[in-house]
C-alpha cells in the first residue's frame, strides 16, 4: 500500500516539475514570437493542466478517497490528450516557420 502512495507522490511531483518547465518554455516562446500564434502559447495551457494534475495527485496521495482517485485518473487522461495536442502544435509551428532549411526562432 505504501509503495502506491510513494509512486503517487513521485508521479505528482514529476507532473509539477513538467508544469513548471512547460510554462517557462511557453513564456519564452511567446516572448520571442513576433505575433500571437497558438503554437507559441500552447505550452502555457499544457503547463496549467500538468500543474492541476500534479496538485490533485498530491491530494490523492494524502486523502485516498474514491472521488479524489477517480478525479486524478480522469485528469491524467485529459492531461495526456492536451499534451499530445500541445506537441502537435509545437511541431506544426516549427515546420511552418522553417524555410529553406533555416529555422527562425
Amino acid at each position: 500500500m505504501y509503495i502506491f502512495i510513494t509512486l503517487t507522490y513521485a508521479i505528482s511531483s514529476l507532473h509539477l516539475l513538467l508544469a513548471f518547465t512547460s510554462i517557462i518554455i511557453g513564456i519564452i516562446s511567446q516572448s520571442r514570437s513576433t505575433v500571437w500564434i497558438a503554437h507559441s502559447v500552447s505550452p502555457i495551457w499544457a503547463g496549467i493542466f500538468f500543474a492541476s494534475c500534479g496538485g490533485i495527485g498530491i491530494i490523492c496521495a494524502r486523502q485516498k478517497g474514491l472521488y479524489v482517485i477517480l478525479c486524478y485518473v480522469a485528469l491524467s487522461i485529459v492531461t495526456l490528450i492536451v499534451d499530445f495536442v500541445n506537441i502537435q502544435l509545437l511541431r506544426l509551428g516549427l515546420v511552418n516557420i522553417t524555410t529553406d532549411g533555416e529555422a527562425y526562432l
